[in-house]
């Protein structure tokens, strides 16, 4: 015989799917505890943080990050994870494989997180943006790439598109790990940004939404992290006396994105 908890968990299954069409495939929470397929859920999750590469042709793909690939002969301490995005989606499916079998169920994915960016100089807000890329440096060296910590470029309403793109190529690849180990799937936590956002409120929001809307029928995305530790929202000049700000900064993004992926 079930016991009681037993029976008002799946109660609570069945009136969750009919008032809001949950996908029962997606994580969800109850009584501060994680739920999948209405039974307990504990996420053990290990962090995995990701390149993006600008191949030759000017295309953005995915890479895992260059210091978990093996240092290349191009130029000392030049990493090479591959020539190309067929390389690329293998070595991060290869990690992801191994990082299932260690037992853990969930990812934390770092790397595509965006950011306020401001000219340190004079604290002028310049804009959102996404984190520095790899350039693959020609066809005659494709194991090479350009590291430049100032290439970066801009999270616009009309770019938000491409970073959102990069982030579909990762959940592909988690895809095809979960369907080839079905009994070592693997959900995701998104960190979605990161410093210097406080000053951006309502573009973030539009990012959050945009984001939220893209992703809320797919049920391997376990969360968003909002920001990593928000303390460190912005420089120093920002912080004091400010954390009133940051909470109604917050409670907005999270109450923007809870509209568009509840």
């Amino acid at each position: 015989m079930m016991k009681p908890s037993a029976l008002s968990v799946i109660f609570f299954c069945l009136m969750l799917h009919a008032s809001i069409g949950q996908n029962p495939a997606f994580v969800f929470m109850e009584k501060g505890k994680f739920y999948l397929e209405c039974e307990e859920y504990y996420p053990l999750a290990c962090v995995y943080l990701l390149d993006v590469i600008k191949d030759m042709n000017g295309e953005f793909h995915i890479a895992p990050h260059s210091q978990y690939c093996q240092k290349s002969n191009c130029w000392k301490g030049a990493f090479s994870c591959g020539k190309d995005e067929v390389e690329w989606r293998k070595r991060i499916r290869k990690h992801l494989d191994t990082i299932a079998g260690m037992g853990f169920n969930t990812i934390r994915l770092n790397g595509l997180a965006i950011q306020g960016h401001y000219s340190i100089s004079d604290s002028v807000v310049v804009d959102l943006v996404s984190n520095r890329y790899l350039i693959q440096y020609s066809a005659k060296y494709p194991l090479c790439y350009l590291t430049n910590d100032t290439v970066r470029f801009p999270i616009k309403p009309s770019s938000f598109a491409r970073q959102g793109d990069l982030f579909e190529d990762f959940l592909q690849i988690v895809g095809e790990h979960n369907a080839a180990y079905p009994d070592k799937s693997l959900r995701v936590t998104l960190l979605t940004g990161v410093g210097g956002l406080q000053k951006h409120v309502k573009e973030y929001a539009s990012y959050l939404s945009y984001m939220g809307n893209r992703f809320k029928h797919n049920p391997l995305v376990m969360a968003y992290e909002i920001n990593s530790e928000p303390f460190g929202l912005g420089y120093p000049q920002y912080e004091a006396g400010n954390k009133y700000e940051v909470a109604q900064a917050f409670s907005y993004w999270y109450a923007e994105l809870k509209k568009v992926a509840p």
